[in-house]
């Protein structure tokens, strides 16, 4: 039954999200057939978590807030994810400096499995709240 699981979708997608970047280091101990598969696994199977975790907080979003601030709160919500981006780069070239890029990799996955766990409050969400009246 569609949109009868909100929360758990989301918490479930974040975290396999996160669980497929594995799949690259995985790619350096196998064959040349199997790392190719490896990679194409890490791309479909994290993108379409990624893009199911996405279009849920989006539509979350849009039926909670008024209007009047769906914009700031996108743009803000744009602004803190791209600013964690940019440490995290830095974070990981130091990691993977220091540790060499498989290291850098696992540890990213087991540092991402922060954000479902933050998400746990949303376990209970099972359909989207109605729309805030605007008036």
């Amino acid at each position: 039954m569609a949109g009868t699981r909100l929360g758990p979708t989301m918490i479930i997608a974040s975290a396999i999200s996160m669980l497929a970047i594995l799949f690259i280091p995985a790619a350096a101990h196998v064959g040349p057939a199997l790392a190719i598969a490896c990679l194409a696994a890490h791309q479909i199977i994290g993108d379409g978590a990624l893009m199911i975790y996405q279009i849920n907080a989006v539509t979350l979003r849009q039926t909670v807030l008024p209007i009047e601030v769906l914009g700031r709160a996108n743009a803000a919500i744009h602004a803190c994810c791209g600013g964690l981006l940019l440490v995290s780069s830095i974070v990981a070239g130091v990691v993977g400096e220091a540790g060499g890029a498989q290291s850098a990799l696992v540890a990213a996955a087991v540092i991402g499995l922060a954000a479902p766990v933050a998400l746990l409050p949303l376990w209970h969400l099972r359909r989207v709240p109605r729309p805030t009246p605007t008036p």
